[in-house]
């Protein structure tokens, strides 16, 4: 239980590496998922990054980027991405293309404003 509370196990954790670099910090095995969804959320970032527009160069090096990312992070949490991918990309059939999500999240935040500009409360 030591091991699982040193400094280098805490800052790993900071970092997202439990179960990649460190063990889980205390007793609370659970935070492996966390380490999972992190590197997937960043895989996403990349990927919507290499999708968008932008320069060509920019594109491909965060294609790079994700494979590069695969290759380092152990094969569990490599497969699995590719499982999460499968669910974004079903979800993804099902809302459309990322202009509309894009959209959608700026309508939201004004859906509860009152459209006469007064404030609430």
């Amino acid at each position: 239980m030591t091991t699982h509370l040193s400094l280098d196990t805490f800052l790993g954790n900071l970092m997202q590496l439990q179960t990649i670099v460190v063990s889980s910090f205390g007793s609370n095995g659970p935070l492996w998922s966390l380490a999972n969804e992190w590197w997937y959320y960043v895989a996403f970032g990349l990927f919507m990054m290499a999708y968008g527009s932008g320069p060509v160069l920019v594109r491909f090096a965060m294609v790079d980027a994700i494979v590069a990312m695969m290759i380092v992070l152990p094969l569990n949490i490599s497969l699995w991405l590719v499982i999460w991918g499968v669910g974004v990309g079903a979800a993804w059939t099902t809302i459309g293309p990322v202009g509309d999500l894009r959209s959608v999240a700026g309508s939201q935040s004004f859906a509860s404003s009152p459209s006469d500009g007064s404030t609430l409360g």
